[in-house]
Parts: C-alpha cells; structure tokens; sequence
C-alpha cells in the first residue's frame, strides 16, 4: 500500500509540474510572439560571407547594391582601384520566422567601370550573387551571374569555397553553381580583367564590303575573338585569336582588328576573351548598303512628253532617303523638286513625289541616305544626282567631204544624233529610184526590202549604222526618223544624200635614200586627194599626212610622205590608211623590209 501511494505521489508531482513547464513555456512563446510579431526572427541567426575583389586592369570599378532578398547587410557600396584589391563581408538571413530558413537569398549589384561605360543609359553592368537551397539534394549552392550578360560581363573570373573556415583550393562559381554543404557563410573571389568592344565611332560609317575597324582592350594573356550576333555567332574573319597587346602594368592591353565580311544593317558584334569563362562585351555595328538611283538614271535626257517621272532606287533596307536640290541645280522658271522615300526590306525605295519635268533644263540633286544615325551619299561620278530635261532632234552626220564618197572605203558608216532611249529609223534610197534600197549590214531587224534599218539611241545620244559602199556614179538619199520608246514619231526627220565617186586608191613604198639601217625610214605613196594618210608602226612612231587636193577630181594619184624614226634599226612593222570624210580604207600592212 505504501508502496503503491509513494508511487502515486511521484506520479502525482511529475503531472503537477509538466503542467507548471507547459505554463511557462506557453507563456515565453507569447512573450516572444508579443514581442516580436509572428514574422520576426528573437535571435540574429546570420551566414557572414566575405567578398575579395581583385582588380588587374587600369580602370576604378564600383559595385552599387540595387535589389536583395533576406539579407541582414549587403556590405554597401564597395569600389576597387586600378591594380587593386578590396575585401568587404555581407550577411545573410537564416531566420526560420523571417521565413528565410531555405529561403533562396540573392544581392544585385549594378557595375560601373570608369571609362568603360555599358551601351545602356545608366553605363552600368549587372552582377548577381545567388544562394539557394536545393530540396531534391538537400544542398545550399552559390553561383554568380550576370543578368544582362548581353551587355558585357563586367568579371573575368568568380570562385567560391564551399564554406567560411574551409581549406583552398577556390572552386569557380562564376556562371556554374558551387555546393555549399550549410547556409553558415564562405568565401567569394571576384577577378576583374575583362575585355572591352568600343562602340562604333560617330564620324565611323563603313559601306557594304568595306574594311570596317573594332578595337578594345582585353586580358593580354588572352586572345580575342569578334561574333556576329552573340557569343555563340559565327566568328567574324580577319577578327579570330587576336593577340592583347602587352602594356606596361597589370594584364591589362589592346587589341584591334578590321573586316569586310558584314552583310549591311545593323550587326551586334560581340567581344569574346577566350579565356575558358568566355567573358564578352558587345556593341552594335552599323554597315550601309550603296545608295543607287535607277530610274531615270544620272545624266540621263528625259522628256516633258514622258513625264511626270518617279525617281526610285536601291539603299540599306530601312533606311530614309532624301532627294534635295543642288545650289543653282534648277533651271530659270523651275520650281525646286525634292522628295523623301524609305526603303523596304529589301533595300528598294522610290518617292511617292514625282517629278513633273515641266521646264527644259539642267537639274542637280544631292540623294543621301541616313540609317540609325549614320548615313552617305549616292556614289556617281559627280558626287550628285543629275538629269537634263529637253529633246534632241534627230540629225546626221556629215558623209564623206560635202557628201561625196570614195569607192575604195571599206564600208560606210552613216551616223548621228538624237534623243537618248528613242530609236532611229532611217531609210537609204537611190535617188531615182525609191524602191532600191541600201541594207546595214547591222541595223536591219527586218527582211522585207522596203522596210527601213533601225538603231537604238545610246545613253550618249550616239547612233550609227554600217553599209557597203554602193557603185560608183550613183546617189543616195538618207532619211532618219526618229521614234519614242512607245512607237510615237517624232516630227521633222533629218535628211540628206551622198554620192559616190571614183577616187585614187592608197600606194606605199619606201624612198630608195631610207635604209632599214639607217635611223629614219621614210615611206611614201600617192593617195587621193584631200583625203589624210594615218602610218602606225608596231615599234611605236606613226605619223598623219594631209594629201594636196586635186581640182582636176579625187581620181588624180597624189603624192604623200612622211619620216618615221627607226628606233631599233632593224625595220618597222606599219600599218597604213587613208581617211576622206569618215571614210576608211582598207589597211595596208607590211614591214619596211619588204618594201
């Protein structure tokens, strides 16, 4: 019984004072909750991280904290100088009621690199430092990052130890999470060494194919390498393992390069430091396409009949192009033309403006084009863009010497002027007799007999058709019209008549004194009369006579002379013929040996 009773009183007393333990241990909890809300943490429970940063290059860089998460202190503003180092702790939250017991915890620092501004309105880079506890492991894990890496990684190099007290080596963390076996705190080593692309220059403005120039500065125990687009581009030619250049303290140095093998637009063209992390900058490359005018083309003769005219080309796709008046480029009573086009995506571009061509005359334009702030002109031989406005009348030429030809020509050309882009009929006719007509030899597009030869007008308003040379004695009538692309005639075709005649064919011998040893060689003939003798040697000297006219008619032998230099003394191999009007003769060639 006694027994059973002191076991009851045990029994008894420890009920009594469990229930006096629960009592006070309910309320300290509230005391604390009281105290410090349901989300505040009654102890300062932290992991102490420290951070060395070490600076190889000439440049002051700067870390801005911006963004954080359960982070007691991010260490504030820490900037390291040229060639130098700077250690600073932060501390993060291990808070089980700050809910940041597992919690990921992260600081974003915004980068400034004096002299090396980011291609962004503040010039500042991203860094990010990341702790994260990973369920499916059961593992903390550290990484740094930079979230717009697009702009350029402002650190070369990033290694974490797994915890603060554990022995090196370093493990790299920069872009590669690093385990951390507790959320106890560890080391950071930042290494800043980084290569640079400086933009493109404002006065810089490269056309398609040309040799357009990059430089920067870079890790000289590094090369470098340009990419189109991203990191991951095609590499640029002409720009791949490019050495740093060595400059005198720290690893810092520069690198330059130049290639033609950008298409033209806009091309990002991004730096990248082979130095296993692949730590990039990039900035965009602006390359234009040659700025045309097709239609009407430059310097061409335009017609008011034809008119109004669209003026269209080709340019860098997307860009604006403008079509300005020249100084003194608009004839008297012209009202100034100018018009503004952009070109599509395929670089074609024309102005929705026309230009009336109402007022004969010269006019001048300058055509320039501008894309994403660079720009040039059109590339002519001028420097300008330049149209006349007016007809020219068909005419003919002169045939023969006031419309006489030999009959020893080799052919007869019959040529003129005219307006560019018509096309010239023209009709030779026996005098007589209309129904026989002379054919080209190269104008003739039609078979039937009575239908005239055709040319095409040049761009330089030249036209000229071949014929044989007709029989002596007879006369020949010659009628060009001529006739607008679209097949309208233009009034008052251009006429005239030539007549053929016998005349002294070309004679060549050497004078009996001129010896193919001697210094001079003198050769000479008879030709016809008023007509000109041409000598051209393959040795080089050649000489032009001007044959005596004869009153008594062309069919007089007429003597001709000149003296060629016998440069080898060895003879001269010539060529000879005579000239009468634009009459040519058939050459005579030989060696003064043989004569």
């Amino acid at each position: 019984m006694n027994k059973n009773r002191t076991i009851g009183v045990k029994n008894s007393a420890i009920r009594d004072n469990m229930s006096t333990l629960l009592r006070i241990l309910a309320g300290g909890l509230m005391a604390i909750v009281l105290g410090f809300g349901l989300n505040a943490t009654p102890a300062h429970a932290a992991g102490t991280w420290t951070m060395f940063m070490t600076n190889f290059s000439d440049k002051t860089i700067t870390l801005h904290p911006s963004n954080s998460t359960c982070m007691y202190s991010t260490g504030g503003e820490q900037t390291v100088l040229p060639n130098g180092t700077n250690t600073f702790t932060f501390e993060d939250s291990n808070s089980f009621f700050g809910g940041c017991s597992l919690r990921e915890k992260y600081i974003d620092w915004e980068v400034t690199i004096e002299g090396l501004p980011a291609p962004t309105g503040s010039g500042r880079f991203s860094l990010r430092w990341d702790h994260v506890y990973y369920w499916s492991g059961a593992e903390w894990r550290t990484q740094i990052t930079s979230p717009d890496s697009s702009l350029g990684i402002p650190v070369t190099g990033a290694n974490c130890t797994e915890m603060e007290g554990f022995p090196e080596p370093e493990y790299s963390c920069l872009n590669v999470w690093q385990k951390a076996p507790n959320n106890d705190g560890g080391k950071i080593w930042l290494y800043f060494n980084f290569v640079h692309i400086n933009q493109q220059g404002e006065n810089a403005t490269y056309m398609y194919e040309d040799e357009a120039k990059f430089s920067g500065i870079g890790d000289i125990r590094n090369t470098i390498t340009l990419h189109q687009g991203s990191p991951h581009g095609n590499p640029l030619p002409g720009c791949e393992n490019i050495s740093v250049s060595q400059k005198q303290g720290g690893y810092n140095g520069n690198w330059s390069c130049t290639s033609s093998s950008l298409p033209y637009g806009i091309t990002q063209i991004v730096a990248v430091q082979n130095d296993g992390i692949s730590s990039h900058s990039s900035t965009p490359y602006t390359i234009l396409a040659e700025l045309k005018v097709h239609s009407p083309r430059d310097n061409e003769i335009i017609f008011k009949t034809l008119g109004p005219y669209e003026i269209r080309g080709r340019a860098t796709p997307g860009a604006k192009i403008d079509v300005t008046p020249r100084e003194g480029g608009t004839p008297a009573g012209a009202s100034p033309f100018s018009c503004s086009a952009t070109a599509d995506e395929s670089g074609g571009w024309y102005c929705k403006k026309k230009f009336p061509a109402l007022i004969d005359g010269t006019y001048q334009w300058d055509v320039t084009q501008t894309f994403n702030g660079y720009g040039s002109q059109i590339n002519t031989n001028t420097g300008y863009y330049h149209l006349t406005v007016g007809e020219l009348k068909v005419s003919i030429d002169p045939i023969g010497v006031d419309g006489v030809v030999p009959d020893w020509g080799e052919f007869l050309q019959i040529h003129g002027l005219g307006t560019p882009r018509d096309t010239v009929h023209l009709l030779v006719q026996k005098d007589g007799d209309s129904k026989t007509i002379l054919k080209s030899h190269n104008c003739r597009e039609n078979s039937a007999p009575d239908q005239p030869d055709m040319h095409p007008i040049s761009d330089t308003s030249t036209w000229g058709c071949n014929y044989p040379i007709p029989e002596v004695g007879t006369t020949w009538d010659v009628t060009a019209t001529q006739y607008r692309p679209h097949g309208e005639e233009v009034q008052e075709p251009a006429k005239t008549s030539f007549s053929v005649k016998n005349a002294a064919p070309l004679l060549v011998h050497k004078q009996k004194d001129s010896n193919d040893r001697n210094d001079k060689i003198t050769l000479s003939g008879t030709a016809t009369p008023g007509a000109t003798v041409k000598v051209t040697t393959k040795q080089g000297p050649q000489c032009l006579v001007n044959v005596t006219t004869n009153s008594s008619g062309l069919h007089i032998p007429t003597p001709w002379s000149c003296t060629l230099d016998n440069v080898n003394a060895g003879g001269l191999d010539f060529t000879a013929v005579q000239i009468y009007g634009s009459i040519i003769s058939a050459p005579i060639t030989g060696s003064t040996n043989d004569l």
